[in-house]
């Protein structure tokens, strides 16, 4: 017990870090254009094959394999006539949940794992994901519609390619190069460690 705590500890370190150096970053560089990606919770430029949990809504642009997922519970009214998932490829999606947005007037943010709204998801109604591909033996009761090409996934690669790339260039007040990428390899480090466990 107390070597997991010690673990979440350096974790929040990190994540605190992380925090910091990405707020120290968008306030210097004004806005930072994540072009589409900036309407999802999850933004994946190749395939997911495991999956349980996004909060908001997902955009993969190949093929989407999982059994279990749960989707969009959390994303804002004002997405309510939209997908909650995007997949550019194939997908096949089994015993998940595709929720609608949160009702008009609730802020979706406040609370912890459930909506605190609706803990017990009794007043949900389902949304709808489009797909490029195949449906390829998805449970029924998802609404899942054939619609290719909903997003330009390589525009958005291309966008967030350059964002990186400027974000990279920043004036030094801004993190270095070597610091998100000790970042990030601490991050992976502490990922990797804590599956372990």
């Amino acid at each position: 017990m107390q070597a997991f705590k010690k673990k979440a500890v350096q974790g929040l370190k990190w994540t605190a870090l992380v925090a910091a150096m990405l707020t120290a970053q968008s306030a210097s560089a004004g806005l930072i254009d994540l072009g589409a990606a900036k309407d999802y919770s999850a933004f994946i430029l190749g395939n997911v094959t495991v999956a349980n949990d996004i909060e908001g809504r997902l955009a993969v642009a190949g093929n989407l394999t999982t059994n279990g997922l749960s989707i969009n519970y959390r994303t804002p009214n004002n997405y309510a006539n939209q997908p909650a998932l995007v997949v550019g490829g194939n997908v096949t999606y089994n015993n998940g949940n595709i929720y609608s947005t949160a009702p008009a007037g609730v802020d979706s943010t406040k609370g912890m794992f459930t909506p605190w709204w609706d803990p017990s998801f009794a007043n949900y109604k389902a949304s709808f994901g489009v797909y490029g591909g195949s449906n390829v033996g998805s449970s029924s009761y998802l609404d899942l519609r054939k619609q290719s090409n909903y997003l330009d996934f390589a525009g958005a690669a291309a966008t967030l390619t350059a964002t990186s790339n400027m974000l990279m260039r920043r004036s030094p007040q801004a993190p270095s190069a070597m610091a998100c990428s000790r970042a990030r390899t601490a991050i992976s480090r502490y990922s990797t460690s804590r599956r372990a466990t």
